[in-house]
């Protein structure tokens, strides 16, 4: 599953999203580790949370509210401020 993911062009946290079951806890270490892989686009120009579930947003969007001190992007904002 994951190879025809990255064939088809899907970064790593798309493929995350798009499972059928939530995998919260790699999600959390991609989020604090960098932040910004939630604003990066695949080969079809979709972030990572087009990819999420109808029936799962209520459950990633209290994921995200319990960690929003922790989304702010790490190294966009650095190349920003340079």
């Amino acid at each position: 599953e994951e190879v025809h993911q990255l064939k088809i062009g899907l970064t790593r946290p798309a493929g995350i999203m798009q499972r059928s079951a939530a995998n919260f806890e790699l999600m959390d270490l991609l989020i604090r580790e960098c932040p910004d892989l939630l604003l990066v686009e695949d080969k079809r120009g979709h972030k990572p949370f087009d990819y999420v579930r109808r029936e799962h947003w209520g459950v990633w969007n209290r994921f995200l509210e319990d960690r929003k001190d922790l989304l702010s992007p790490k190294h966009l904002l650095a190349s920003k401020l340079q």
